[in-house]
């Protein structure tokens, strides 16, 4: 029985993950559609911030090939800062180095 599972197990995870990938692909399209509609800089409010953290921090270091907003560092910083206050210490890195660095949409078209 088992011989006869593990088979279409595989199959419909190779299904599974052949959509996500044409998923993803159409999401990254769109987004450099969009991308070129924006003109000048995005403003990332504190809300976005930590939405990015929580959803991209999932992502481990496949992120800084994903992230096209803010430069990887700062996602880094972002996420190290969202880390501190977690623990209580954020007072000099929060301050200092959560400085939101936007690429100008020039440099978005390279990224896809």
């Amino acid at each position: 029985m088992r011989d006869l599972i593990h088979p279409l197990l595989v199959l419909l995870a190779r299904a599974f993950h052949a959509q996500l990938e044409r998923e993803n692909r159409f999401l990254k399209l769109e987004n450099q559609i969009l991308r070129s509609k924006i003109e000048g800089r995005i403003i990332v409010t504190p809300e976005d911030r930590a939405r990015l953290v929580r959803y991209g921090r999932e992502l481990g270091s496949a992120i800084k090939d994903i992230i096209d907003v803010v430069r990887p560092a700062t996602f880094m910083r972002w996420n190290i800062a969202h880390l501190s206050r977690l623990r209580g210490d954020a007072s000099w890195l929060c301050q200092n180095l959560c400085q939101v660095e936007v690429l100008p949409c020039s440099l978005w078209s390279g990224r896809i």
